[in-house]
């Protein structure tokens, strides 16, 4: 795929946001806690050229975000705008079936290897989660251990557990998620 990036960073109170698009397509959503510098700095060692996409993008990904923060409603954008021919057929299918996780629920790494019709693939469905371009959209942050601990997340477990905590989702004292909120 060739032709310029195109980004736009957004402040939200949970994170600094930040979307690459690439000729209209989606490529990649990023998410720092530690501000709008360290995440501008990332983008401009790993995306050159930046520039500032249509606006009509920029404002439907905000509007998603906005729905997401404000709301409580699923982040959501239309699938085909996103660069999924990318990834792997196996990862592609694991974040399609994440999307059946609804908002205020999790599930373990073994269950969503059942929900994506790959029943004993669990580490490999841990590496798509790794792996995964588009958080909040595809929400690997409701992904967790099947002995309810969070279980990792690129961006850090103090950002997941903020994500899970927004979405209603309060692990006990012991930091484990109670076993209700699982799928």
């Amino acid at each position: 795929m060739s032709g310029a990036f195109q980004t736009a960073v957004f402040e939200t109170p949970l994170a600094t946001v930040a979307a690459i698009w690439r000729q209209g397509l989606l490529l990649q959503i990023l998410l720092e806690s530690s501000g709008r510098a360290t995440l501008e700095r990332q983008l401009a060692a790993t995306c050159p050229g930046l520039q500032a996409p249509p606006p009509a993008i920029a404002a439907g990904f905000a509007a998603a975000l906005d729905a997401y923060l404000e709301r409580r409603l699923d982040f959501s954008l239309p699938l085909e705008g996103l660069h999924l021919g990318r990834l792997p057929p196996f990862h592609r299918d694991v974040l399609l079936a994440l999307k059946s996780v609804p908002l205020g629920r999790v599930v373990s790494y073994s269950g969503l290897a059942s929900l994506s019709g790959r029943p004993g693939a669990a580490r490999a469905v841990g590496s798509a989660m790794a792996n995964n371009p588009f958080p909040l959209l595809f929400p690997c942050h409701r992904v967790a251990q099947a002995s309810r601990g969070l279980g990792g997340f690129g961006p850090g477990q103090d950002m997941k557990r903020a994500l899970l905590r927004h979405e209603g989702v309060v692990p006990d004292a012991d930091g484990l998620i109670p076993q209700a909120f699982f799928l």
